[in-house]
């Protein structure tokens, strides 16, 4: 007499046992795109403090090439990743903002700041933007640093691999980032602070297009 139990046995070793596909790992353990949502954002910041407060005793205050480069190449990468991932439900959108806030905000202070230069100093805004030319075209070099720097962190990424590296080295590329990002922030207050009570502009070109070459290479690598 056969046991009630054997049919089930039976179907227990037929069944077919799907393997689980490893989640991907991102920076921090946070929803990816986080950390470039973080730095586009600090980026843009930057050059709308420096663009508000775009001259000190008449004298117009230069927004740093390097600075020029990063927010272009910044806001332009984010836009074009995050305009071509799909909308995953079940995985939570950048810094774990509403989905579209964070492209909302840099729109939005981007062309708030320029719109509110325009109508209140028109002509500190021209000076500005032909102060920053000028100053651009004596460091001829520096792109290829601040844009070397993201086709190099492409270049990694296409050797090893976008999601196959290990939480602790994205968590060290992340930081690196990031603290790039802040001595940035530094740098941008002695523009503003610092350098106008000087009775000569002390630039740092070679520092800062380090920092810019950092942080492209975290978009790169990301990408």
């Amino acid at each position: 007499m056969s046991s009630p139990q054997q049919p089930a046995a039976a179907g227990q070793q037929g069944a077919v046992i799907v393997p689980t596909m490893p989640q991907p790992i991102y920076a921090f353990g946070w929803p990816p795109g986080s950390i470039r949502a973080m730095l586009t954002l600090i980026i843009v910041a930057i050059a709308c403090a420096l663009i508000l407060i775009s001259k000190h005793n008449n004298q117009p205050i230069p927004v740093p090439a390097y600075l020029v480069y990063l927010l272009f190449l910044a806001v332009a990468f984010y836009f074009g990743a995050r305009g071509q991932t799909h909308p995953d439900t079940n995985v939570p959108p950048p810094l774990y903002l509403p989905r579209g806030c964070v492209r909302l905000i840099i729109l939005a202070a981007l062309t708030a700041t320029v719109t509110y230069k325009i109508v209140n100093d028109r002509t500190g805004l021209e000076d500005q933007f032909r102060a920053s030319f000028d100053a651009a075209k004596t460091q001829p070099l520096l792109p290829l640093v601040v844009f070397g720097g993201f086709f190099v962190g492409v270049i990694v990424r296409a050797i090893i691999g976008r999601h196959e590296r290990s939480a602790w080295a994205q968590n060290m590329e992340a930081w690196f980032a990031l603290i790039a990002v802040l001595m940035m922030s530094i740098a941008a207050l002695i523009d503003l602070v610092i350098k106008p009570t000087l009775p000569q502009w002390v630039d740092l070109p070679t520092w800062e297009g380090i920092l810019g070459g950092v942080v492209s290479f975290y978009f790169g690598v990301r990408s």
